[in-house]
């Protein structure tokens, strides 16, 4: 899934930059189940294997954000428009704190490519700590919107596993895990009205999740850019 293909390298590349380490050291990480990842420029000329790239690439060190677009929201994401078309796309893109430097992912068959685009700075996120108590009051607030609407419970998606590197710490792994489940949940609830007999229903729970949904990306891409120690 591209979108945890960019939380894997987001959190790699930040936590290169805290601790000195080799990025390129944590590639089967960031790959996962993937049987290749290549990294390719603007043009589509250009392959390269993702350690390699990573290992000879002049990579930005002063951090890396997680950008999550979706349909009127672009979060931190501020062009140009290549690159806001791209990551539109792809759900995910990977800017330098500093701008001029930004990866999208896209999958191919069973494997992924990195494209490389020129990139503005991106926008400020909040902070992790912040970005959570937004989310935890956009969870009340659709409680309290729901809270009359007699739905059945439906079931419960899968927990998502989603292990950060060790310099994040745990309070950041979970606020990581937390916000996949929190998203995977509002987006099986927003694709399936079947319990709801109403239009008003229907409009009354998009209401109330969308703003969640918004919430739980703000706080994934909050805590995998600055929840290592680089500083928002």
């Amino acid at each position: 899934m591209p979108v945890l293909a960019a939380i894997r390298l987001t959190a790699t590349l930040n936590h290169a930059v805290v601790h000195g380490t080799d990025p390129h050291l944590s590639t089967d990480w960031i790959m996962a189940d993937d049987v290749a990842h290549h990294v390719i420029d603007a043009d589509g000329i250009g392959s390269t294997e993702l350690t390699i790239a990573l290992r000879t690439a002049r990579l930005p060190d002063d951090g890396w954000v997680l950008a999550l677009p979706r349909p009127g929201a672009l979060g931190p994401l501020r062009g140009p428009l290549p690159l806001s078309r791209a990551a539109m796309d792809a759900g995910a893109a990977v800017i330098s704190v500093s701008g001029g430097t930004a990866l999208v992912p896209h999958r191919v068959g069973p494997a992924l490519q990195w494209e490389v685009f020129d990139a503005a700075a991106p926008g400020l996120l909040p902070s992790a700590a912040e970005a959570d108590q937004l989310l935890r009051h956009a969870i009340l607030e659709a409680a309290n919107l729901l809270e009359g609407l007699d739905l059945t419970s439906g079931t419960r998606p899968d927990a998502t596993e989603m292990p950060l590197p060790p310099g994040f710490g745990a309070r950041s792994q979970k606020a990581v895990v937390r916000g996949l489940n929190i998203l995977t949940a509002c987006d099986a609830a927003l694709d399936d009205h079947s319990e709801i007999l109403h239009a008003h229903g229907v409009h009354q729970r998009i209401t109330a999740l969308t703003p969640v949904r918004a919430a739980a990306i703000d706080a994934i891409c909050a805590t995998v850019s600055w929840g290592s120690g680089v500083t928002p």
